[in-house]
C-alpha cells in the first residue's frame, strides 16, 4: 500500500472522529443529553451510525473525546522534564501544565458537565481520564526507574497517586463551576499527598 494512501486514510479517520466528537458536543448543548442519539450525532457528522461505532463505543465517549488530548500533553510534559528532577516533582509539574491549559482552553467541559451532570457520565469520564493518566505516567516512570512496574512498584504507585490527585481536583473544580483555580486545587492535592506520606515515614 502506498505511503501516501496510508497517511490519507489515517487523516480521514482522524477527521471523521473529530467531526463526530464536535457534533456530539454541539447537539447535546443544543438539544439536551437524553434527546440526542447516536444516530443524530452520526447524521450531523455526515456518516452512518455504524461508522460512529468504529470510532466510539458510546455516546459519552464521543461527548468527552476532546479530553483525550490531555494524555498527549502529560506525556509531552513528562518527556521534557529534566533527567535529574525527582519523579514526583516531575509528574506534579507536568500535571500542573496540563491543568493550566484545561482551565484556559477547555471551558466546554464545565458547560457539558453542568448540562449532563449524570452520575453515569461522570463515572465514565473520570474512569477514562484516570486510566489515560495512569498509563502515561506509568510508562514514563518505568523508563525513569529502569524497570517495569511488575518488578519495581514505584511506577504504578506514583501513577496511581498522581491520577487520584488530578481526579479529586477536577471533581472539586467542576463542583465549583470553574470558579476556583484548578492549578491551585492540584497543588493542594499534591501537597496533601506529600504530607500524608511524610506522616507515615
Amino acid at each position: 500500500m502506498p505511503k501516501s494512501e496510508t497517511i490519507s486514510r489515517a487523516e480521514s479517520k482522524r477527521r471523521t472522529r473529530a467531526a463526530l466528537a464536535s457534533a456530539a458536543r454541539r447537539l447535546v448543548l443544543e438539544r439536551g443529553y437524553r434527546e440526542t442519539t447516536v444516530e443524530d450525532i452520526a447524521a450531523a457528522a455526515g456518516v452512518a451510525a455504524r461508522t460512529f461505532f468504529r470510532h466510539f463505543a458510546t455516546k459519552e465517549a464521543a461527548l468527552f473525546a476532546e479530553a483525550e488530548h490531555w494524555k498527549a500533553r502529560v506525556r509531552d510534559a513528562l518527556d521534557q522534564s529534566p533527567a535529574d528532577q525527582a519523579p514526583l516533582l516531575a509528574v506534579r509539574c507536568a500535571v500542573l501544565k496540563v491543568a493550566d491549559h484545561i482551565q484556559r482552553e477547555d471551558r466546554w467541559l464545565l458547560e457539558l458537565y453542568d448540562l449532563v451532570g449524570i452520575a453515569a457520565i461522570e463515572q465514565q469520564t473520570q474512569r477514562q481520564s484516570r486510566q489515560n493518566m495512569i498509563t502515561v505516567i506509568t510508562r514514563w516512570a518505568e523508563r525513569r526507574f529502569g524497570a517495569p512496574s511488575v518488578v519495581d512498584p514505584r511506577a504504578s504507585v506514583l501513577a496511581g497517586a498522581a491520577a487520584t490527585c488530578v481526579q479529586t481536583s477536577m471533581l472539586r473544580w467542576l463542583a465549583h463551576a470553574g470558579t476556583v483555580d484548578l492549578v491551585e486545587l492540584i497543588e493542594e492535592a499534591f501537597a496533601s499527598l506529600e504530607q500524608l506520606v511524610g506522616e507515615t515515614l
